[in-house]
């Protein structure tokens, strides 16, 4: 069980590559936004963290009852308004853990999670949930034309939520602002300091919602995880 559990969850995205009109968090699935299927899973897990959204978000109309819950501005890109919800929790206790998942990855099932929680409470810096590649990787030139292909055996596709030890995710995240680096995601942000996050490979599908074409599969996940389901309920 982790002591101090923050939760950032970015909800800031315009979804351009989208192109509903309107940001993907705020897409209705299932007769609910986005958001809402992602603090839902937070809502109804028996786990002690606060729960920071980052993001102009109208937090009136979002349903986090029994959340510790708190709405902060984001930023320019997903490595600014992190940053933003690292700086505000940033007087923690330095044994604490900040917990970075993606509003937008709604289907995160909660075994996945405590799978996660359970793998990287002994773990001197964190790590994140991730899923094995199984295709064949090419790495290509500016031309496009094929220089290499990469050893998926040692190859992983990162997700969320990626969660770290603050005092190692404070100090990365100051690291990459003095260099000017613009991490992707919290792993990069603590590779920079030549340390090793962990990879747990999720068990259940954890999508991105980035493209139309990729609802038909986020709303089979959902209506398949099931987290009102009482043995899911657990305390991490």
């Amino acid at each position: 069980m982790l002591n101090d559990l923050v939760v950032l969850i970015p909800a800031n995205g315009v979804g351009r590559r989208f192109g509903a009109g309107v940001p993907k968090q705020h897409i209705d699935v299932l007769g609910q936004s986005v958001l809402q299927h992602t603090l839902d899973l937070f809502t109804t897990i028996k786990l002690d963290s606060k729960v920071v959204l980052i993001g102009q978000i109208d937090s009136s109309s979002l349903n986090a009852n029994q959340l510790v819950f708190e709405n902060i501005p984001g930023g320019k890109s997903r490595f600014h308004s992190v940053s933003n919800g690292i700086r505000q929790v940033c007087k923690i206790p330095n044994n604490s853990w900040i917990l970075v998942h993606d509003a937008v990855r709604c289907c995160l099932h909660p075994s996945d999670l405590f799978h996660l929680i359970s793998e990287l409470q002994a773990h001197p810096v964190g790590g994140l949930l991730a899923e094995p590649i199984t295709n064949t990787v090419k790495q290509m030139d500016a031309s496009s034309e094929v220089v290499k292909t990469l050893p998926r055996e040692r190859l992983a596709a990162a997700q969320t939520p990626q969660l770290f030890r603050k005092e190692v995710l404070v100090k990365a995240m100051e690291y990459c602002i003095s260099h000017g680096i613009e991490a992707t995601d919290e792993a990069m942000m603590v590779e920079q300091l030549g340390l090793k996050p962990k990879i747990v490979f999720a068990k259940h599908p954890n999508p991105k919602l980035t493209h139309p074409s990729d609802l038909a599969f986020v709303e089979h996940c959902l209506v398949r995880r099931n987290i009102s389901d009482p043995a899911l309920r657990c305390q991490a």
